[in-house]
């Protein structure tokens, strides 16, 4: 008797929207293995208990099927079947997540007995971004090919040493729809060479968003998941469940959005979030202070706090490390506006500040509110790095109002030293998981609240962990 399976819930709505996609399954049952035919086009694919890709056929002819190691990187493909046997094998090679070498042979051969045919060099900054790959197929006219991408990290062009020509060349030119259906043109972009990587003159298999592309099966590799241009979505679940639809690519927003890992959407542009904190005063004078004075002072603060707290470089690392985090943005920069009452009505405002004339050891308690300043903390103190004992020269305003946004001391707790970031902004997060709810309420989680509502549910903000 065939095993059956009992479908519930959410389970069950989710299948009746695969449905509406075209995606059907079956084959379910004590194997672990399941099957789900999609019908644009006509391919049935197979997937193992961990929800990885492991056979693709169309027509009863198998296409290709997929190996993987322990992290879900595709290590084994073998392609060329003669009904259930293969007639070739690619092993593929990795540095992190990037195929870094390919080896084609027959598909009795062994990855020893094979030399390379594809070696890979990656951008070390834009993560899966190719820049060169070297071919070693004997007679091969482009030896070594560049890789050009644009802004949506999708590979425009292929430039190289042609042997025969004996000059420098574009290979070969591409072009995308927003969801990377591509047409290949030639060198001068005058004649269609087909309308997928498979019509590659030059073998190139790295296009759309700078996925893999395997033309055995029109499928786009992106880590998680596999992308079919044909239906302009994933052809599996999100395993990460972040979407309504576990399906659609990039929130349905392709033009800002790219996604990596086939887990989450990036905002593409090395654009920056910036995060406005609004936080109030309640001062207190003690001493003789003048109107001017008082002025002086307070303009003082707001430039001195976003000059130290603005630089991008210097925010990045606090706000991902120490405060706040925004999963879509490479660079978080914050803006701070602080707003000073001087009423007995205004205990309500975030911190209680009394200002001295004169000169006091200056603190802040961000667990209780209070903050004790003197009249010269609107001018620069040296101080040493705890760590590395590398001194430094700042405000005594900057250094103490980083404690009232979840700075620790300089150093304290810290793993180690973010490049480009001057040690004394290093945010400590267990600074601010020891706050209590007090600051979190008063301050993180209405901005994380105005964020979501302006940037949607494709972009997370979260409070560092």
């Amino acid at each position: 008797m065939s095993p059956t399976t009992t479908i519930f819930g959410r389970e069950k709505s989710l299948r009746l929207c695969e449905k509406s996609l075209g995606f059907f399954h079956t084959g379910e049952g004590s194997s672990r293995i399941h099957e789900v035919f999609f019908r644009r086009p006509k391919n049935r694919t197979k997937y193992d208990a961990w929800n990885r890709l492991v056979q693709v056929s169309s027509g009863g002819t198998i296409l290709a099927q997929y190996q993987y190691d322990g992290t879900g990187r595709r290590i084994v493909e073998f392609t060329n079947f003669s009904g259930t046997t293969a007639g070739n094998v690619t092993y593929s090679y990795y540095s992190g997540q990037n195929a870094i070498e390919t080896r084609t042979g027959s598909a009795t051969s062994s990855p020893e007995s094979l030399g390379p045919q594809y070696q890979y060099v990656f951008s070390a900054i834009g993560g899966k971004t190719p820049i060169l790959r070297d071919d070693f197929t004997a007679g091969t006219a482009y030896p070594r090919l560049y890789y050009l991408t644009d802004a949506n990290t999708n590979v425009t062009a292929v430039v190289g040493f042609n042997q025969s020509a004996g000059e420098w060349q574009v290979a070969e030119s591409y072009a995308y729809d927003p969801y990377g259906a591509v047409t290949v043109y030639d060198q001068n972009w005058t004649n269609v060479v087909g309308t997928s990587l498979a019509a590659s003159t030059v073998g190139n298999t790295i296009g759309f968003a700078s996925m893999s592309f395997d033309p055995a099966t029109g499928l786009y590799n992106d880590e998680a998941r596999w992308y079919s241009t044909a239906v302009s979505t994933f052809i599996s679940r999100d395993p990460m469940a972040a979407d309504i639809n576990l399906y659609r690519y990039c929130g349905n927003n392709p033009v800002i959005l790219v996604d990596p890992t086939g887990l989450w959407d990036l905002v593409k542009d090395v654009k920056t979030c910036t995060i406005t904190l609004e936080m109030s005063w309640y001062m207190k004078w003690e001493g003789t202070w003048t109107a001017a004075q008082k002025a002086t002072w307070e303009n003082a603060i707001n430039g001195i706090i976003n000059r130290s707290f603005g630089s991008r470089t210097i925010a990045a690392r606090a706000l991902r490390s120490g405060a706040l985090y925004c999963g879509c943005c490479p660079t978080s920069k914050l803006e701070v506006n602080v707003k000073f009452y001087d009423h007995w009505w205004n205990f309500g405002c975030d911190y209680v500040v009394t200002v001295h004339s004169g000169d006091i050891r200056s603190y802040v308690s961000s667990s209780t509110g209070y903050a004790e300043f003197s009249q010269s903390d609107i001018t620069s103190s040296t101080y040493t790095h705890s760590v590395t004992g590398a001194a430094y020269t700042q405000p005594t305003i900057a250094h103490e109002f980083g404690h009232m946004i979840a700075l620790n001391h300089p150093g304290y707790g810290l793993p180690g030293v973010v490049p480009n970031s001057r040690p004394e902004y290093e945010a400590d997060a267990a600074a601010l998981m020891g706050l209590g709810n007090q600051m979190r309420d008063a301050y993180w989680e209405p901005i994380l609240q105005r964020l979501r509502e302006q940037t949607g549910t494709f972009c997370e903000w979260t409070l560092g962990k």
